[in-house]
């Protein structure tokens, strides 16, 4: 009765056109159900309640999970963030962050808790050679700020619209990494609002066990509120040069040989289908200059194996940092024409099997049927620090690789089921030679996997996890301490 009398309210509610219960004060709230809001402070931001606002926050990118919060909060202050948290501690309700909604096995989501919507969280500060940004700022404010003053963060990836508190929390790739390592490497400080309630400013001298926990911790310690990163002086254009190749070995080879020389600030590297050659292979290389006429890239290629070679267009710094704009766009696009779950493979193998790994992936059909982007990635392990982004940190490189495919909606449970089952295949493979995932596109991961992921690590999270969130109330939607089922193929078996 009591849940059918909120339904009704709040039907009427939109009836008489107010598209959301926007609570400031819990006063406001009706009795019975919502008696729990009474113990919560007056808010600077908005506690939103209304189905429309709860269902925009129920489902992520992936959208391969479907999880309805209890309620929305969009914070205006810092002090909004502390007060959710203690209250979400003394309520017994669980609490995500999300920034974008780009995370892509409802990572961000949280089943009858409160997800809080970063986007209001957005202040960029810029001071000497650093930038303070909170968590919901996205890299598209952090950068129109800091080109305005010739500067830029050292690594970003390639998606500009993601929130800053997004990439630290999962680590963040990005096409000059064999420079710069990850992007939370980059980080000098971040403000954390743990699990406990408590808002702590942490670095490598301060706090220093929650400073390597919240980045590239996904959630579990805290929640970053802010961070600030360094900042270096930005080029004016970058050149950049496609080579082609037909054989995986010489490709993978001069790969690495690009990664190790450091001669180039812009890698990447892409495996494509050609429906008469069968698989090629193309690695874009790119130099940060000051005008396009002084970068020279004769003697960076002159050893390498490629069978052809192109050049780009020069393009100006600010508009390279948006070189996938037109991919996002087009994929975007394409969803809302065709609805689909995404399902999303990002693994580090060892640099030592990296030719193997793909090769066997390439001679597998089902493991390539659908993909719409294979990208690799090759990773000197030396430039990654923070303890929580996982590398096979026994050998020196690590290939990465990046498979991308989305199952239409349409298509019914079956294909879907089948596509979960090889993907989650590749993970035992890579298990088997050493490797491991990248936490935002791991797939339907379970504790077990997570314990394995972090190795020796994991002991060490637990304890951390007790002492920074003993109410373990942040971000369950990861599956690492709370148990998850996968929507639409429970048959999984976790």
């Amino acid at each position: 009765m009591t849940q059918f009398a909120r339904r009704s309210f709040l039907k009427q509610i939109s009836a008489a056109g107010l598209s959301s219960l926007v609570v400031r004060e819990p006063s406001w709230l009706l009795a019975d159900e919502d008696q729990r809001w009474k113990g919560l402070s007056k808010l600077d931001g908005s506690l939103l309640l209304d189905e429309g606002h709860r269902e925009q926050m129920a489902t992520d990118f992936g959208a391969n999970f479907h999880r309805v919060p209890l309620a929305v909060l969009k914070p205006r202050s810092t002090e909004d963030l502390v007060k959710i948290v203690r209250f979400g501690n003394a309520q017994g309700l669980k609490i995500a962050m999300r920034g974008q909604g780009h995370s892509q096995y409802g990572q961000t989501l949280v089943e009858g808790g409160i997800v809080v919507d970063s986007r209001t969280l957005n202040g960029v500060k810029l001071g000497a050679g650093v930038v303070d940004a909170q968590g919901g700022a996205s890299w598209e404010e952090v950068t129109r700020q800091t080109l305005a003053q010739g500067l830029t963060p050292p690594a970003m990836g390639d998606t500009m619209t993601l929130s800053v508190g997004g990439i630290l929390s999962a680590g963040g790739i990005s096409n000059s990494s064999h420079l710069f390592g990850a992007v939370v490497d980059t980080v000098e400080e971040v403000d954390v609002v743990t699990g406990a309630g408590d808002l702590l400013k942490c670095s490598a001298q301060r706090n220093r066990e929650l400073f390597e926990l919240a980045l590239a911790g996904m959630g579990q310690c805290g929640l970053i509120e802010s961070a600030r990163l360094r900042l270096v002086t930005a080029p004016k254009w970058v050149v950049r040069r496609d080579l082609m190749y037909d054989d995986l070995g010489k490709f993978l080879g001069d790969a690495r040989h690009l990664a190790s020389e450091a001669k180039v600030e812009h890698l990447g590297a892409l495996v494509l289908a050609d429906q008469t050659r069968g698989w090629t292979f193309k690695i874009t290389i790119g130099k940060f200059c000051e005008s396009p006429e002084e970068a020279d890239l004769r003697a960076v290629v002159a050893d390498l194996r490629f069978k052809s070679s192109e050049d780009q267009m020069p393009v100006p710094f600010g508009l390279y940092l948006h070189r996938e704009v037109a991919r996002d766009t087009a994929g975007y696009a394409a969803r809302k024409r065709t609805p689909s779950r995404l399902l999303f493979i990002w693994m580090h193998v060892p640099g030592s099997v990296g030719e193997e790994f793909v090769a066997r992936i390439l001679a597998t059909p089902p493991e390539t049927a659908g993909v719409a982007r294979f990208s690799l990635y090759l990773l000197p392990i030396r430039k990654f620090a923070r303890p929580l982004f996982m590398l096979p940190r026994h050998e020196e490189f690590a290939l990465a690789i990046l498979l991308f495919r989305g199952v239409p909606i349409g298509d019914g449970d079956r294909a879907y089921s089948e596509t979960v089952t090889t993907v989650r295949g590749l993970v035992e493979k890579m298990y088997a030679v050493g490797g491991k995932a990248y936490p935002p596109y791991a797939p339907f991961f379970s504790r077990a996997d997570w314990e394995a992921h972090y190795g020796p690590n994991w002991q060490r999270l637990i304890a951390a996890k007790n002492k920074f969130d003993p109410m373990g109330i942040l971000t369950p939607g990861t599956g690492m301490f709370v148990a998850q089922q996968v929507a639409g193929c429970p048959a999984l078996g976790f």
